[in-house]
């Protein structure tokens, strides 16, 4: 048969890449197009075959497409999905080096590049005791920069302050004024970037209640990419802390959930996972864990290697950045200093 091609409306053809969702709805359009075209064949029996038809891009108007097909066929088209710019570290900024600077000009060249970009944090945003003075000293004028477009997560460092008030009042004085969504001070919440569904999660106060409100929530999202982020991390081979087993829950309701993504913090250093299941075993259709303490406190280094531990990066700055696409992200881990070491990769959601 035949072998289709769209055809631009200056006549050229260009190279169009069809994604899954894509190729879904166009699939239908694509073969009743070539089915109608009687350059394939036609009514009267001939059935020699065709070695191109020129069909309009699917985004072309439906008078275009020359053919008599039904509204309906016309109704698949959808606008390009956005891909989304997700940036971010945990174990930020102290008094003891200027590495948060460092690393806070990272997120100056994403928001540069992409003006829609949202910042996280895996908490311990500043060191040692997580108080406001620590906050408007350190962290306002680095990473602070992006505070508005910051959605952060408390860590153990934090809470050294009662209540984690230093936290919670420099990133939600207000209600007018807030980085997390609602204009409340919420100690776990989660918001919506296109087709993902991103959860902060406070491993620094793990009771029923957060793990009954993460079930619920993501019930409402089984359609959905989902990224969680909190602090200390279930699996790490760091030799700052072991792994941290009270967090086991959050990775059975996840993983239960077909849960994408997990990112923390608490071990500075960088280390990424294979897939995993939430028992820690490789699992192709697991989640896949990335520990990212290296938003600028002094680095830990690596003990005993944790299995399915894939990449480990110490004595290292940087960033993890995430382009979040509607069925799948890339991941890029950018140092702050020259250096050739790094990580990055691609991979699809587990819907």
């Amino acid at each position: 048969g035949c072998v289709c091609h769209w055809k631009n409306l200056d006549g050229g053809r260009p190279s169009y890449l069809l994604t899954a969702s894509t190729m879904k709805k166009h699939l239908l359009y694509l073969l009743t197009l070539c089915l109608m075209t009687s350059a394939c064949g036609s009514s009267t029996g001939d059935s020699t075959p065709c070695s191109r038809i020129d069909l309009p891009h699917p985004s072309a108007p439906a008078n275009l497409a020359n053919a008599a097909v039904p509204s309906t066929m016309m109704d698949l088209d959808a606008p390009a999905a956005q891909t989304y710019t997700f940036i971010g570290a945990g174990d930020i900024a102290s008094s003891v080096n200027n590495a948060a600077e460092s690393t806070a000009k990272l997120l100056d060249a994403a928001v540069a590049a992409d003006s829609n970009t949202i910042v996280f944090t895996t908490g311990d945003n500043v060191h040692p005791c997580g108080s406001a003075f620590e906050y408007s000293t350190y962290y306002d004028p680095t990473w602070g920069r992006h505070k508005a477009r910051t959605r952060p997560s408390p860590g153990n460092h934090d809470y050294e302050t009662s209540g984690a008030s230093g936290y919670f009042n420099y990133f939600c004085p207000n209600s007018a004024n807030c980085s997390f969504p609602g204009g409340t001070k919420p100690p776990y919440y989660s918001y919506n970037l296109g087709n993902w569904h991103l959860i902060s999660l406070n491993s620094e106060q793990i009771n029923s209640s957060q793990l009954t409100w993460l079930q619920d929530d993501l019930a409402t999202h089984s359609d959905s990419c989902i990224l969680a982020y909190w602090h200390r991390p279930r699996f790490t081979s760091g030799t700052g802390a072991s792994s941290q087993l009270d967090v086991q829950p959050f990775w059975d309701v996840l993983y239960a959930a077909k849960a994408d993504v997990v990112v923390n913090g608490h071990e500075h250093s960088y280390e990424r996972f294979a897939k995993m299941s939430a028992s820690g075993s490789a699992d192709p259709n697991g989640i896949r864990q990335f520990v990212v303490g290296t938003g600028g406190i002094v680095n830990f280094g690596f003990g005993s290697i944790m299995p399915n531990s894939e990449v480990r990066l110490a004595n290292i700055q940087g960033v993890i950045k995430f382009s979040l696409h509607n069925e799948g992200y890339d991941w890029t881990f950018v140092p702050s200093t020259s250096t050739k070491l790094g990580d990055s990769g691609s991979d699809i959601c587990n819907m």
